[in-house]
């Protein structure tokens, strides 16, 4: 009695998951994305206003590599540069590193992706080779650890809901799952692949988790969904025209992968953030010989302007040195960008002392921080 007790409510759950998948309808905006749109040396510091400049303090304690994610939250960066996450000030003095690389429970074997909440002021790690997240608090104290089922490369909490990026699709067989952060159990499952089949593994940012906003950007997709509780919802379509791969729902055509895989595709929605009235994402383009160009786009839903661009940012005189042209964070009203001078050569690290004032740079430095105020 027990085992059909427990298959009836499995069977339940399915199908829970599948009513809503049906109930996703129409994006609420779709952005026409063509390629005479873009700009060359595109005139970043026209377009917004340059706020200042942050070189995050290097100590024996902290040494930062490139920058993945950047959180501003209660006064405070919390920088996450792939393999740690420390805690710097509003100033970028150094002031902790958040948790600690081992084996026992509140250590981590390896971070597959950071997030904060900026309601409760809390850093969540992911380590995905222990299938748990490690909750500090805003100061690096450990809190509690929540313990998962399913593997992930990346997360997002909501109230009870635990939003889970699965590829490895082990869990019902669908991509993206919600699942109850108490018990571990599946109440969602949605976008599912090729009959179970495993997807190729994508490690750029899927989800954004903003102080008034969530989203998804399913890349294979190239749809941006919003989140909130255990609801989600079609929020943007990225239409790539001429370049996008088959729009109908049954995703197990062989035709669908070999059109990703053509020469000039235009696809794979990643990096979303969104800022007052702008949203900001970017996509890959296929070249030749299996390579692949990155672009960037800002779109202001108020004009309905697009703007797409590479990494040729043109960024305010003080800054003599272009950052990357990938956005790493958000704080209130603006974007954070990032500048690795590890390898500048002489003179160009001579001019940037020169620009901005700051003599004790060298190429041990840690990354300075890039603020722009976007409104």
């Amino acid at each position: 009695m027990k085992k059909y007790l427990i298959a009836i409510v499995t069977i339940s759950m399915l199908l829970t998951a599948c009513r809503k998948e049906n109930k996703l309808q129409e994006a609420q905006i779709t952005i026409p994305v063509a390629m005479e749109q873009f700009q060359k040396d595109y005139p970043f510091a026209e377009k917004f206003h340059y706020s200042k400049l942050i070189p995050l303090e290097t100590t024996e304690q902290c040494r930062i590599g490139d920058i993945q994610r950047v959180f501003s939250v209660d006064s405070s960066f919390v920088v996450w540069d792939g393999k740690k996450v420390a805690l710097f000030d509003s100033d970028g003095s150094y002031i902790s590193n958040v948790g600690h690389q081992g084996r026992a429970s509140n250590e981590y074997m390896r971070i597959s992706d950071v997030n904060v909440d900026y309601n409760t002021k809390e850093i969540y790690l992911l380590d995905n080779s222990s299938l748990k997240i490690l909750v500090y608090g805003i100061r690096g104290d450990f809190k509690r650890r929540i313990s998962m089922k399913n593997y992930a490369t990346g997360f997002l909490l909501t109230h009870n809901q635990l939003w889970l990026e699965n590829y490895a699709l082990d869990g019902a067989g669908k991509m993206l799952l919600c699942t109850d952060i108490n018990t571990n159990e599946i109440q969602q499952g949605h976008f599912p692949f090729l009959d179970g089949e495993k997807m190729p593994i994508r490690k750029e940012k899927s989800f954004f988790w903003g102080d008034s906003v969530a989203l998804f950007a399913s890349s294979y997709m190239n749809t941006i969904y919003k989140i909130a509780g255990d609801e989600i919802t079609p929020y943007v379509k990225i239409n790539f025209l001429d370049n996008k791969a088959d729009e109908s729902n049954d995703m197990t055509k062989t035709k669908f992968f070999q059109k990703i895989a053509e020469e000039n595709y235009i696809g794979y929605v990643k990096d979303v953030y969104q800022v007052n009235s702008y949203l900001f994402f970017s996509f890959n383009r296929n070249n030749a010989g299996d390579t692949s160009s990155e672009f960037h786009v800002c779109y202001n839903m108020d004009s309905r302007d697009v703007d797409i661009y590479d990494f040729s940012l043109l960024h305010d005189s003080r800054i003599p040195v272009s950052p990357s042209s990938n956005i790493i964070g958000v704080y209130g009203d603006g974007v954070i960008f990032s500048l690795d001078i590890s390898a500048l050569p002489d003179f160009l690290l001579n001019k940037l002392k020169e620009n901005t004032g700051l003599e004790n740079l060298n190429n041990s430095s840690n990354p300075i921080l890039i603020l722009y105020d976007v409104y």
